[in-house]
């Protein structure tokens, strides 16, 4: 569904994916207490995986 969005707009498909990975994350995670440690720490886990 997002490609196909992204072509409709004519946005690249990882401005898109970024765009809707940050708007999903701050509407449903954005009251945690700790979103920002938990947030490094999976960043810290996709980092590991590469």
């Amino acid at each position: 569904m997002l490609p196909t969005l992204a072509k409709a707009l004519e946005i690249k498909d990882k401005e898109i994916e970024v765009e809707f990975i940050k708007a999903v994350i701050l509407s449903d995670l954005g009251e945690l207490r700790f979103l920002k440690n938990g947030l490094e720490e999976t960043l810290n886990s996709l980092k590991s995986r590469e």
